[in-house]
């Protein structure tokens, strides 16, 4: 229920005012203002009603340009009790760098907790992803690894590869960790600047297809035993799944393809790109 601005408490108008500067200014790449007020994203109603009449009754936080964990704690609890209150179960993404002082975010999103692990090499993480992810040691996961019961996805590239099975051993010994999950880079018109990245995901996954038994197939990923864990190769160029995604500048699409759905959807997309 929408309250009006001016029913609400100085600290409530303030908040929003500031946080109304803030999206205006640049400072945060939304806009959404969600305390009590709860003015959402627009085209956000028309998507959670695309998403119910499309039988989709699971939606997963997660960002492209930020980790989902980044948005200020009023408004995304505020978001998920919403979703759960229009009959959605919440699952998040997330690379896990905030995970020790957002518990009560994570946990809320209790349909499913997913981390993104590419690595626990230090120097690693730091080239792919910004001096930030030096704080993503060992020590820092296995806190988070024993508080949550969680999956974890890895997306191989050619950075990472010599490593990941290193990773999936590391993992087999907390229980609380359902699966491992390996994927390739998803694209569907990008393939000549990933084309290194693919190459050494599908290296990687033609040695576990001969190395490994395979247990079963899960939407055409199979499914192995490494180390005591399962581990599933994730190529997924289509899926069969009801994928629908929406960003925060109003934009929805209905592509499974995160970046290039946005790109149709906003017209960025030639015929010959894709």
């Amino acid at each position: 229920m929408k309250r009006p601005f001016e029913s609400l408490t100085f600290e409530e108008q303030f908040f929003i005012e500031d946080y109304r500067r803030k999206v205006q200014s640049g400072a945060y790449p939304v806009q959404m203002i969600c305390a009590d007020a709860c003015v959402f994203w627009d085209n956000f109603r028309e998507f959670l009603a695309a998403c119910k009449d499309a039988g989709i009754r699971k939606i997963y936080l997660t960002g492209q340009n930020m980790d989902s964990l980044q948005y200020p704690r009023p408004h995304l609890m505020s978001l998920i009790q919403y979703l759960k209150d229009h009959g959605f179960s919440i699952g998040i993404r997330t690379n896990g760098l905030l995970a020790p002082v957002r518990i009560p975010e994570i946990l809320a999103c209790n349909d499913e907790i997913g981390y993104t692990i590419n690595s626990l090499d230090t120097e690693c993480n730091v080239q792919t992803m910004g001096p930030a992810a030096a704080k993503l040691t060992k020590e820092h996961w296995e806190w988070a690894l024993n508080l949550t019961q969680c999956r974890v996805s890895t997306v191989v590239h050619r950075y990472n590869m010599n490593k990941v099975l290193d990773l999936t051993k590391f993992l087999s010994e907390y229980p609380t960790v359902a699966y491992h999950q390996l994927r390739r880079v998803s694209t569907d018109h990008r393939y000549p600047q990933f084309q290194e990245d693919i190459e050494a995901f599908e290296e990687l996954a033609f040695f576990i297809e001969r190395t490994y038994p395979m247990l079963r197939e899960f939407y055409g990923a199979p499914i192995y035993k490494i180390h005591g864990k399962e581990v599933s190769l994730w190529r997924t160029v289509e899926t069969s799944i009801n994928s629908f995604n929406y960003f925060t500048d109003g934009t929805w699409s209905k592509e499974y393809f995160v970046v290039e759905g946005y790109e149709k959807a906003r017209g960025l997309t030639s015929p010959k790109d894709v």
